[in-house]
C-alpha cells in the first residue's frame, strides 16, 4: 500500500498506492500526524501532497528508514481505527462566465446551464497545493466535464480564473501561464499576506484534505465581492 524512499541524506518520501485520490489523501493526512508524533523531536517539516508525504529531519541520523518503516506499518495496520483529521469546508463563489465554457459544452455535448450546475453542485477534495503558491488542485470533477488539457496553453491565464483540466478542478492564485479550460472567475483571494498572518497561519486559503464547495453568483454579486474585470 506504499513504498518509501530516501531522496536526500535528511530526507524522504512516503508513496501511497492507493488508486482514489482521496482516499490517499486521507491516509497520508491521518500519517503525516501519526509520523509528527513518533518523531516529534526529530521531524522538522512535512509536505503532503497527492497520494505521497515528503519527510524532512533535523539530521542524516535521524532520517532512517527501518525506523520510518516500522512506524509506517504501526499506522497502516491500525489504520482503520485512525479517526479521519478535520478538514474544513470552503463555500468559494464564482462567476461562472469563462471564454472556455462553449469550447468545453462542444466537446462535452452539455449545455452551458448543465456545464455550470454539474460543476458547482460537488464538493470537492484538496488533494494537493503546488504549480503555484497557493494553488490547489481539487479531485471530484464530475466524469462528464473530464477534458484533456489543452493542446497550445494561454501565455497568461487571469487571477482568479476557475478552471478544470483531466480529474481536476482549480483556481489560479494569480496571473500565470496555462492549459486548462477557464470556466469561470472567484472574487476573493486564495493566498493571503504574510504581514496580515498570525503566528503559525498559512498563507494559503486551502489545505490537504480541505472540502471545497462552488456556489454560482452574479455579475453585480462578483464586483460587490470585490472581483476585478478580467484583465
Amino acid at each position: 500500500m506504499y513504498k518509501l524512499e530516501p531522496i536526500a541524506a535528511n530526507s524522504a518520501i512516503v508513496y501511497i498506492t492507493s488508486p482514489d485520490p482521496i482516499t490517499a489523501t486521507g491516509v497520508i493526512q491521518r500519517l503525516a500526524a501519526h509520523l509528527d508524533r513518533t518523531f516529534t523531536d526529530q521531524l522538522t517539516d512535512y509536505v503532503p501532497a497527492n497520494r505521497s508525504l515528503l519527510l524532512q529531519f533535523d539530521s542524516p541520523q535521524h532520517c532512517r528508514l527501518q525506523a520510518l518503516n516500522a512506524a509506517i506499518s504501526q499506522f497502516l495496520d491500525h489504520a482503520d481505527e485512525t479517526p479521519d483529521t478535520v478538514s474544513r469546508l470552503h463555500e468559494v463563489p464564482v462567476l461562472y462566465d469563462g471564454e472556455d465554457l462553449d469550447p468545453v459544452a462542444q466537446q462535452t455535448g452539455l449545455s452551458v446551464n448543465e456545464i455550470i450546475e454539474l460543476h458547482s453542485g460537488r464538493v470537492y477534495t484538496v488533494v494537493a497545493v503546488g504549480f503555484l503558491p497557493g494553488f490547489a488542485y481539487l479531485s471530484g470533477l464530475h466524469k462528464s466535464l473530464r477534458l484533456p488539457r489543452q493542446i497550445t496553453p494561454r501565455a497568461r491565464v487571469p487571477q482568479g480564473s476557475l478552471a478544470i483540466a483531466e480529474e481536476y478542478s482549480g483556481v489560479y492564485p494569480q496571473a500565470s501561464p496555462g492549459g486548462w479550460h477557464l470556466l469561470g472567475r472567484v472574487p476573493v483571494p486564495l493566498v493571503f499576506p504574510f504581514t496580515n498572518l498570525k503566528p503559525g497561519e498559512s498563507p494559503n486559503r486551502f489545505a490537504v484534505g480541505d472540502k471545497v464547495k462552488f456556489r454560482a453568483i452574479t455579475g453585480a454579486d462578483y464586483a460587490a465581492l470585490g472581483g476585478r474585470r478580467c484583465e
